[in-house]
């Protein structure tokens, strides 16, 4: 991982430095977030959509920071590969490339991404309420028409924020962020620490203090 700051921790990092899955607060932030971005990403850049999907939305792609922000790396969808929750529509190779089909792509991997944290490597998943495994439900509808917008799926999460009285979702991803790079355990399992990240940067420069008298004096 080339570092602890801006977006460089992905999903994944930050289940495996827990050890467990999302608890729900947690999976309700990270897909509010997760949604609010996508919105804005398809609304602003059309190129995220008018060749068709250019974002691969996976627990190793959804990228976090401790602003309480998401993005995602870009990439193209593999069929073959059932670790890139391709939705049913690209096996069939005979969709019609819109900004709202495509969208309803990004729904469909966003939301087995979701599942996916809510599972990770335990025998006990997390326990999921009603509501939750409703929405994740009709993120992962097989059927594109039928399966819910990113509009549709945030107006579910603000009416479970009004109703649960929390923090808010990217407050809620903050905490998460800082609680993670606040435990030095965790920062153990991701294999940094942020003295690790002190020694490289002091590294760095000592090469370029050393490097420019050594220029300057070829040059003579």
């Amino acid at each position: 991982m080339p570092g602890l700051t801006g977006f460089d921790v992905t999903l994944a990092d930050v289940l495996m430095a827990r050890g467990s899955p999302l608890p729900e607060d947690d999976l309700w932030a990270v897909l509010a977030v997760s949604c609010r971005s996508l919105e804005d990403l398809l609304r602003r850049d059309k190129s995220s959509w008018a060749a068709g999907p250019s974002l691969l939305i996976t627990m190793d792609t959804l990228m976090m920071s401790r602003s309480g922000e998401v993005q995602f790396c870009p990439g193209h969808l593999d069929v073959n590969d059932p670790g890139s929750f391709a939705p049913p529509e690209t096996f069939a190779n005979n969709y019609e490339i819109t900004r709202p089909s495509v969208e309803k792509m990004y729904v469909y991997s966003l939301g087995m991404t979701m599942y996916s944290a809510a599972e990770f490597e335990t025998d006990k998943n997390t326990e999921m309420s009603e509501e939750l495994e409703g929405v994740l439900l009709n993120m992962c509808e097989e059927t594109a028409e039928i399966r819910h917008s990113l509009t549709q799926v945030l107006e579910v999460c603000n009416e479970h924020a009004c109703s649960a009285r929390r923090l808010p979702y990217s407050d809620q991803v903050t905490q998460l962020m800082e609680n993670l790079m606040g435990s030095s355990a965790v920062l153990d399992k991701l294999g940094r620490s942020m003295d690790d990240l002190d020694v490289e940067d002091e590294d760095a420069n000592l090469e370029e203090e050393v490097q420019l008298p050594l220029m300057h004096g070829l040059s003579l």
